[in-house]
């Protein structure tokens, strides 16, 4: 198998463009895309564990705050258009491939507090996890037509307020115990 390894940065606003770049170059016949993530429901998916969602979802794009909140799809304003077959697309994006399961929230900044975290979960109570990259990623893969498989390690818990407490390397430990499974021929 011939891999190609490419960084797409730090937050939505990097990794779209970015994902772009290296998909344009490269052009795969498929993507995954691997880093960290926030778990919303720590007893089926704790830290050090690992989440292939079945859908990645972005949140907090709109207008308002809390329950007052209306996102893309509320407003009517699609985040990108799409030939007709496709569809504009609004918040979400459907991920393909065995054993998936749950919603990835992409986030442009992580919930800093439990009640924050409460929040957001209260508006997304599907949601498993919360990253920073992956809807961004996913939007590049699909405008580029290569599909995408998204595997988060669990760093910590969302809402966490102390980094000390995160667990990066188990996180990506779980990763890369993954890949050669998700790699092979």
């Amino acid at each position: 198998v011939r891999v190609r390894a490419a960084v797409c940065g730090f937050g939505p606003v990097a990794a779209g463009p970015l994902a772009a770049i290296a998909l344009q170059t490269e052009r795969p016949s498929a993507c995954l895309h691997v880093g960290i993530a926030g778990t919303f429901r720590p007893r089926v998916l704790p830290v050090g564990g690992l989440l292939e969602p079945a859908e990645v979802r972005l949140t907090d794009v709109g207008r308002g705050r809390g329950a007052a909140f209306e996102g893309p799809r509320e407003l009517e304003f699609p985040i990108a258009t799409e030939a007709a077959s496709e569809g504009a697309v609004y918040d979400a994006l459907p991920l393909a491939g065995p054993g998936l399961r749950g919603t990835l929230l992409t986030v442009a900044a992580a919930s800093a507090t439990a009640e924050e975290a409460r929040e957001r979960l209260g508006r997304h109570p599907d949601a498993w996890a919360e990253d920073m990259e992956s809807f961004a990623v996913a939007l590049a893969c699909r405008r580029l037509g290569a599909p995408l498989r998204v595997v988060r390690g669990i760093s910590n818990e969302v809402g966490e307020p102390d980094r000390g407490r995160w667990e990066v390397e188990a996180a990506l430990l779980a990763v890369g115990a993954r890949l050669p499974r998700l790699l092979a021929p």
